[in-house]
């Protein structure tokens, strides 16, 4: 991946958040689409902008968005078109 690709964040993905100094761990909700900047601690994790913060995602628990695939399709970059654009700022 390269910096601003859009990536797909599963449902109960656990990430972390820096706020104040304090790291915390979160759980997403629901199914996300992120932009992804850089790869963090040696490519174990991954420096994600995800609803409208900056997180880090195990990079094995994310996957590369891809547009246009039909249903019957399957393989390591699938990912359905039901989703929507929620993910890339705060609602």
């Amino acid at each position: 991946m390269k910096k601003g690709d859009f990536i797909y964040v599963p449902q109960n993905t656990r990430y972390l958040v820096e706020q104040g100094g304090h790291t915390t761990t979160k759980r997403t909700d629901e199914p996300l689409r992120g932009i992804w900047l850089e790869s963090a601690t040696q490519d174990e994790f991954s420096k994600i902008f995800l609803n409208g913060d900056v997180v880090y995602i195990k990079t094995n628990n994310i996957y590369e968005w891809r547009e246009n695939v039909r249903s019957s399709e399957s393989g390591e970059g699938f990912r359905p078109q039901f989703f929507s654009e929620k993910g890339l700022c705060k609602h």
